[in-house]
């Protein structure tokens, strides 16, 4: 993903990459298809599930819960 995001870091304004931003988020993230399956899941989600992204990727969420 290569979204561009601009923030205030103390005094200066800084710009990082959406992906970035979205893998610093804390909160599991995931993007689901119309079929609920995983096209996305950032590094929480990746640390809730204790699966890589590359490995949910293409599989609905539900395998991946209990």
């Amino acid at each position: 993903m290569s979204i561009p995001a601009t923030f205030m870091g103390g005094n200066q304004v800084q710009q990082i990459e959406g992906d970035q931003l979205i893998n610093a988020i804390t909160a599991a993230l995931f993007a689901l298809d119309e079929e609920n399956k995983i096209i996305f899941a950032n590094s929480a989600a990746e640390q809730l599930m204790r699966s890589s992204a590359e490995h949910m990727l293409g599989k609905p969420l539900a395998l991946f819960l209990p």
